[in-house]
């Protein structure tokens, strides 16, 4: 595989993982502001809400583990191609891995921030 593009993918795919870590970190805070509410108001509409919106971070959690899992395997792909200094080109099927993954990555990002958007407006109508 070229040299560059390696450098390239596998710097991209870092970069997706460090933004992973960030949003999974961010997670258990929404969760406990989550707990408050329904401590707070202990409403049948609050705890409905909560659970709701507790369910959708779970649900975050398990793309962000499916998508490290994507993107570790990846790495191992670009890596092993790297070394196979026999090949002088790089393999397609590669490649087109690596536009695939990063289409999965970008959905994510702009679920997630509409997400978060969403929870963000849900705490302001708690006012």
């Amino acid at each position: 595989m070229n040299h560059y593009l390696f450098h390239v993918y596998h710097e991209e795919n870092n970069s997706w993982k460090s933004t992973l870590q960030i949003q999974r970190k961010e997670i258990p805070g929404m969760s406990r502001i989550l707990a408050e509410i329904v401590q707070d108001n202990p409403g049948e509409r609050f705890i409905d809400n909560a659970r709701h919106l507790q369910k959708r971070l779970e649900e975050q959690e398990i793309v962000i583990d499916s998508l490290t899992h994507k993107i570790d395997e990846q790495q191992h792909k670009l890596e092993d191609e790297v070394q196979e200094v026999q090949v002088r080109f790089s393999s397609l099927d590669t490649l087109f891995e690596q536009e695939e993954l990063r289409d999965i990555v970008l959905k994510f990002e702009k679920n997630f921030l509409d997400f978060k958007q969403n929870f963000h407006h849900y705490l302001l109508t708690l006012i």
